[in-house]
């Protein structure tokens, strides 16, 4: 991608400005941001995942598992939905629901 710099940029803030581009655009972290369970509420079966760039990720041992509950809850429309990856994270994920714990 070629790009242009104004005559006014110093190198600083052209390494700066493209330094906070690749924060969003590349992967480069990820945090835990919830527990997945599955048919028992009380054994861990998986993890969400949000990357830097918004993107959500699933971690489990088996893809086949499929999630009943998830804590805390999430609102998964605040991630970005233009990425693939968290169109099918919303998938697996469209029937959790909150662990029975916390709807009382």
């Amino acid at each position: 991608m070629k790009r242009s710099f104004g005559p006014a940029e110093t190198i600083k803030s052209i390494e700066l400005r493209l330094e906070v581009e690749a924060v969003h655009t590349f992967r480069i972290e990820a945090s835990a941001v919830a527990r997945l369970y599955g048919e028992d509420p009380a054994v861990v079966v998986g993890w969400l995942y949000v990357w830097n760039t918004q993107e959500l990720a699933i971690r489990c041992s088996d893809e086949s598992i499929v999630f009943r509950f998830v804590d805390p809850p999430i609102d998964l429309d605040r991630y970005s939905p233009r990425f693939q990856a968290n169109k099918s994270v919303h998938a697996r994920l469209a029937s959790t629901r909150p662990l029975p714990s916390q709807t009382a």
